[in-house]
């Protein structure tokens, strides 16, 4: 709740975005409303076969879906990717 109130304090009001905090598996959401929803390291908490074609959901038509997530890449085959990855 803290960032929402910094990300609005910080955003021209004419701009009309909403923020919001909110579980999106039991929220009464409308879908297919919003022109870009964001999940940032949420999706692996949950049933993937669950909450992507929920958030799939909630895009407009026309929006973007931004799914950031954490993700084990295995095998030495992938170990430059993870390398790459890391913070």
């Amino acid at each position: 709740p803290r960032m929402i109130a910094l990300a609005r304090a910080r955003t021209d009001p004419r701009l009309g975005i909403e923020y919001r905090h909110d579980d999106v598996m039991t929220a009464d959401l409308p879908e297919r409303t919003f022109d870009v929803v964001v999940s940032v390291a949420v999706a692996h908490h949950l049933p993937l076969d669950a909450i992507v074609p929920r958030l799939v959901r909630l895009v407009a038509p026309g929006g973007s879906l931004l799914l950031q997530d954490v993700m084990t890449r295995r095998g030495l085959s992938q170990v430059p990717i993870n390398v790459a990855a890391s913070p």
